[in-house]
């Protein structure tokens, strides 16, 4: 390789490497992290969802679905859920089964699910 292709080889590999690095994406603020489990509460006839703020210097709003089994094999599904709550804390959020997509379908909750969680900073 003579002088004039390393030099056009290491302007490429520059080039490339400012590419590179100006396609990286910015690090993610610290957005915090929940937890969120939900369970049947059959004397009441809704699913308690309980919310705990995990990590992160700030509150966190949560977003999730749960989906529900059913005895007699149906399944219900919640819309979207979100749920803010603040540092170190817990929070309950109820919902009635009558709500849920399929829910007056639903006999008994067997279990639930908690599915699509997405957590950003308040």
């Amino acid at each position: 390789m003579n002088a004039s292709s390393r030099a056009a080889a290491g302007a490429v590999a520059l080039t490339l490497a400012l590419l590179v690095q100006g396609c990286r994406a910015a690090p993610a603020a610290e957005s915090g992290q929940a937890n969120v489990t939900c369970a049947e509460n059959p004397a009441d006839g809704v699913i308690d969802c309980e919310i705990e703020h995990v990590t992160g210097a700030s509150g966190v709003n949560a977003c999730w679905t749960v989906l529900c089994r059913c005895k007699n094999g149906r399944e219900a599904r919640s819309a979207r859920l979100c749920q803010s709550v603040q540092r170190g804390a817990t929070v309950r959020k109820s919902i009635p089964l009558s709500e849920l997509a399929n829910g007056q379908d639903c006999d008994r909750v067997l279990g639930s699910d908690v599915h699509e969680l997405s957590v950003s900073a308040l």
